[in-house]
């Protein structure tokens, strides 16, 4: 009889769950399937998405801003552009803390164009500061700055957005896709191999719209949407399921 594995990420007021056969490792050495490169970069990018929704979800609310730094006199190297920005978040810590501020967190995406060579960082950042003192902080040029708006899956579609250019190459990113302060809270996650059966799987399959059947199951969440999939060679459903936390 196949388990199934239910496997949550609480993030804040949200909740993704993922339910999915688990089968068992068989001992030995386990031999590798060689992904196609469109395949494993369509899989990088994925992931890459899911796991900045996430980040996102966890540490950040309608409370808190997205900034675009461009700089009016583009740096000479990467190098440059990297300690301007490290300047300008530890100038910005400086003043949260004479200001009695939370301390700052921060998730940010440098990007350079890969035609103009113009380089400039996507800021997620908390609240608190008025616009204009961010520009003064900055000083190197325009700031483009909007309150954090999230949807029905909290800021999925922001991820999508700050992670875009470099889906579709038509940036180069930096080695790392973003770089984040050391404050933030990761998403809990929670694994649960005995709560699923293959037949509640398939009850939640063929009733992937009823907000009932998974509010029943998540009663602390409301619903918010399913996404189903039938694998038709191994006869096995997976779900990808989405919840909002009740206040």
């Amino acid at each position: 009889m196949t388990r199934y594995r239910e496997k949550k990420y609480i993030c804040g007021k949200y909740m993704e769950v993922n339910v999915y056969p688990a089968y068992e490792q068989i001992k030995g050495k386990r031999k590798k399937v060689k992904q196609t490169s469109e395949v494993q970069k369509a899989l990088n990018d994925h992931n890459r998405k899911k796991k900045l929704t996430r980040l996102l979800n966890t540490n950040f609310d309608e409370n808190d801003i997205k900034i675009e730094l461009t700089y009016a006199e583009n740096p000479k190297s990467d190098e440059e552009a990297e300690k301007c920005l490290r300047n300008f978040l530890r100038r910005l810590k400086r003043h949260r803390k004479k200001k009695n501020l939370p301390d700052l967190k921060y998730i940010v995406i440098t990007e350079k164009g890969k035609r103009s060579g113009r380089i400039h960082h996507h800021c997620i950042l908390n609240g608190g500061l008025l616009l204009s003192e961010i520009r003064d902080i900055w000083g190197l040029g325009i700031i483009r700055a909007s309150q954090l708006e999230p949807g029905d899956k909290g800021f999925e579609a922001l991820a999508n957005y700050l992670t875009k250019n470099i889906t579709n190459g038509e940036i180069e990113a930096y080695e790392k896709a973003w770089h984040a302060s050391r404050n933030l809270v990761q998403p809990v996650e929670r694994t649960n191999d005995s709560r699923i059966s293959r037949k509640k799987a398939r009850e939640m399959y063929e009733n992937q719209e009823s907000r009932d059947i998974f509010e029943k199951l998540y009663p602390d969440h409301f619903f918010v949407e399913c996404q189903p999939i039938y694998n038709e060679v191994n006869g096995q459903y997976y779900l990808s399921i989405f919840m909002r936390k009740k206040e």
